[in-house]
């Protein structure tokens, strides 16, 4: 079964990348990406231009962004009946002591941006399959080559 993740990053670099790293990983899940805090409110309210949206099973977020920015995001999502429930997963750069406090209280994950492509395609394939409830990548690929 193929969960979809929310991808809310405003760095179109960003977002390609880590469209390609998830593919990589091997997780089941499809990706979608919006660059705002309105964009992913709609989304997840499957509101405009994502009424057919389907439901995020988890939304990933980059906490630095103009405008009303993820910390921001978190706590609408997080005081909201409808949206509390989903996995809030923050993967950002930021080396914020502040950053890591409100990404710890408020997210389900906080995963700091690994320097290398490999390092996130590992940091995907380990950490996506905990928060969707499945099982690891590694895991089953061990348990079929035997």
């Amino acid at each position: 079964m193929s969960h979809t993740i929310l991808h809310v990053d405003d760095n179109l670099a960003d977002r390609e990348i880590l469209r390609e790293a998830l593919a990589e990983s091997g997780v089941e899940a499809e990706l979608q990406s919006v660059s705002s805090q309105a964009q992913a409110l709609r989304f997840v309210d499957r509101e405009g231009e994502f009424a057919k949206a389907a439901a995020p099973a988890a939304i990933l977020l980059d906490l630095s962004m103009p405008g009303p920015d993820g910390r921001e995001l978190m706590l609408r999502l997080r005081t909201s009946d409808q949206h509390k429930r989903i996995p809030l997963i923050v993967l950002t750069a930021s080396a914020s002591s502040r950053d890591q406090h409100d990404g710890e209280e408020l997210a389900d994950a906080y995963w700091r941006k690994p320097d290398t492509y490999a390092g996130l395609v590992s940091l995907l394939r380990d950490g996506l399959p905990k928060v969707l409830g499945q099982p690891s990548t590694k895991a089953s690929r061990s348990r079929a080559g035997r």
